[in-house]
């Protein structure tokens, strides 16, 4: 693979049991919103926060504010990466995602753990092992998930009879991944070896140095591994929402996780800093989801009526490229 000319392959959307996914915040909106709220108030403490006076990619000073909330984000003018213009500093950070029970809530529901596994992680994994044929990815391909949550990639990924590893700092999300799956997941990176498959689903977008993540994980590739990364799209109908009511963000361009928001060329600019290539990319999101909530704050619309064709309105934002998530997979120069 490596070396070989290839077009880059497109998938747009997949289907989505989003009431079952998200049943918990679809029946109490205002109670998500109050949990993003108690997460934001880091933002409260100065000591906590600092300024970011570059972009993460290139290093350009250069921006315009393009999305005014709290905490404003702004577009880089070189390469078009979106950042949060202030963050929380990196100790209090690391400490928040290792101790977090507010924060990791959402990847240790007993209640929405098989909708997570079955609707979410399964079609991924299953997607990355479709795109190639088994010489290039054998039977047992070795599979290291970096933020890897509770777990649920890398109980797709053995599933799938790969052998496989994860890394994830929070303690709540281990325990949880070792009660429901038996999987015990790594508190930091590996000190050496190589794996065919390195994933890091939404994770870039959480830490304040994504190119160094990105050479750590790609020191873990062979020549013919391929990294999956899933990152949020700012070129998506999820922002232009967001721009008209940041007063209702509870995902996406949310300043306490998300450092960052991600254009498909910014990302592939990124990934040629690191020496990637792309090799597929995959259309898909939330924004019906998104929609949804607006409508319930701003309409007192329920969620459920709102989003009774959500697979049916879903797809032609995925098919326009403006679905909130973009999924994909790098290979190596």
């Amino acid at each position: 693979m490596r070396g070989k000319a290839q077009m880059i392959k497109f998938r747009f959307g997949k289907d989505l049991d989003i009431i079952k996914l998200k049943g918990g915040v679809i029946n109490d909106p205002k109670k998500e919103l109050k949990r993003i709220q108690k997460i934001q108030r880091l933002f409260e403490t100065e000591e906590n926060v600092e300024a970011v006076g570059q972009c993460y990619s290139c290093g350009s000073p250069r921006r315009n504010n393009v999305i005014h909330a709290k905490v404003a984000y702004a577009e880089c003018e070189s390469c078009g990466l979106v950042y949060a213009t202030r963050r929380i500093k990196a100790e209090v950070i690391k400490e928040f995602y290792r101790t977090n029970k507010a924060y990791s809530s959402t990847y240790t529901s007993k209640q929405t753990a098989q909708e997570r596994l079955n609707d979410v992680f399964r079609p991924k994994v299953q997607h990355v092992l479709d795109l190639h044929d088994q010489t290039y990815f054998p039977i047992e391909a070795m599979w290291l998930d970096i933020g890897a949550g509770g777990g649920h990639a890398v109980k797709c990924a053995l599933d799938a009879k790969c052998m496989a590893d994860g890394v994830e700092p929070n303690v709540e999300s281990r325990r949880f991944a070792l009660k429901t799956w038996g999987i015990k997941l790594m508190p930091k990176m590996p000190d050496d070896g190589y794996y065919e498959i390195i994933s890091l689903f939404g994770v870039l977008e959480h830490v304040i140095d994504p190119i160094g993540l990105l050479k750590s994980a790609r020191e873990f590739m062979m020549d013919d591994s391929a990294m999956v990364i899933q990152v949020p799209n700012y070129d998506s109908h999820t922002t232009n929402l967001q721009k008209t009511h940041p007063e209702f963000i509870t995902r996406h361009a949310e300043p306490t996780c998300h450092l960052m928001l991600f254009t498909l060329p910014s990302l592939k600019i990124m990934l040629d800093k690191v020496g990637l290539k792309l090799y597929s990319v995959w259309h898909l999101g939330l924004d019906m989801y998104e929609e949804a909530l607006h409508n319930y704050f701003l309409h007192k619309i329920p969620m459920k009526k709102s989003l009774k064709d959500f697979n049916k309105l879903q797809q032609p934002i995925n098919e326009m490229g403006m679905g909130d998530d973009l999924l994909v997979t790098a290979v190596r120069k």
